[in-house]
């Protein structure tokens, strides 16, 4: 399963106003903020680059799905537009300048309709169909670590990522080219192969190659 993590993050409802087509909505300071990702780019790269952290949004009325929200950033005459995944995900970068310059979140919901806000964590995906195996699997230990510099004590209630489920659009292997031999793994009823990290694998650091490239890599604490 994909992990959400709700013990870390504030969940947040802001209320809209204005007019029913496009109304303000939050301060694009406030969202970065909510979901960590003014603290993670001050890091050094090295911490957080096998790793995305993003928003979830989920509207309060059930009658909304997610895919109908849209947010629309303005920052001066720019305008961007970013729209909600029918699974939550809200991939909104973070841009200094956009921080600096309280920048503002319009939302395409009517008066009154409030948004939770959540943030996640998943795998950053190497380029292509081929990467080395610590280039994906260090995900793992990253994300971790993470969790526990930007959580505190409140990683305490937060389990440990475990594994890396790469998620594919149909049936796909991957074969890891270990020194002892190549080891091939197929991806199960729901087209998703789970990996976790082995150490004897990360010191030696081989080539992973899949047959066609995943839709997402997802962490998970099974």
């Amino acid at each position: 399963m994909k992990i959400s993590l709700l013990a870390l993050s504030l969940l947040m409802a802001f209320q809209t106003s204005a007019q029913a087509e496009e109304r303000a909505w939050a301060p694009y300071r406030m969202l970065m903020e909510t979901i960590k990702l003014d603290k993670l780019d001050a890091l050094p790269a090295a911490e957080h680059d096998k790793v995305i952290v993003y928003a979830t949004i989920t509207p309060s009325n059930k009658n909304i799905k997610p895919s109908d929200v849209v947010l629309t950033l303005v920052h001066g005459s720019e305008r961007q537009a970013f729209h909600v995944s029918a699974d939550h995900k809200l991939n909104m970068p973070f841009k200094r300048t956009w921080f600096d310059d309280d920048a503002q979140i319009m939302i395409n919901q009517p008066k009154g309709e409030k948004m939770g806000i959540n943030f996640a964590i998943d795998a950053a995906l190497p380029a292509g169909t081929q990467w080395s195996y610590a280039s994906l699997m260090g995900s793992v230990k990253q994300s971790n670590a993470l969790i526990k510099s930007q959580a505190g004590m409140l990683s305490l209630l937060v389990p440990s990522m475990k594994t890396v489920v790469l998620q594919f659009a149909k049936p796909a292997q991957l074969t890891i080219a270990t020194k002892d031999g190549a080891r091939t793994v197929s991806s199960d009823a729901k087209n998703a192969i789970r990996l976790k990290p082995e150490d004897a694998l990360m010191r030696e650091n081989p080539t992973m190659s899949v047959t066609e490239r995943p839709l997402e890599a997802q962490l998970d604490t099974e």
